[in-house]
């Protein structure tokens, strides 16, 4: 039940976005799922920690690769 309950959830969220137009990563939701079943269960079953550098990973991720790919750009145009 606990898998079904976290693969149905990530599934029914990346539907809804979608259908919003909003692109999102099934990975992240079924981490999402994952938590809130941990959580539903018994909250102290969450490695909460992990779960905060998930999370911080997810913001890093994008805003590093843009400021990486801008410096790349900027030194082939000087090359």
């Amino acid at each position: 039940a606990s898998a079904f309950a976290a693969q149905f959830s990530a599934a029914l969220t990346v539907c809804l976005f979608v259908r919003m137009g909003i692109p999102v990563s099934t990975s992240q939701a079924l981490v999402g799922g994952v938590a809130g079943v941990g959580m539903a269960r018994r909250a102290s079953t969450v490695n909460r920690r992990n779960l905060l550098r998930i999370c911080a990973a997810w913001v890093a991720t994008p805003l590093i690769a843009c400021a990486v790919s801008f410096l790349l750009c900027r030194l082939a145009s000087v090359l």
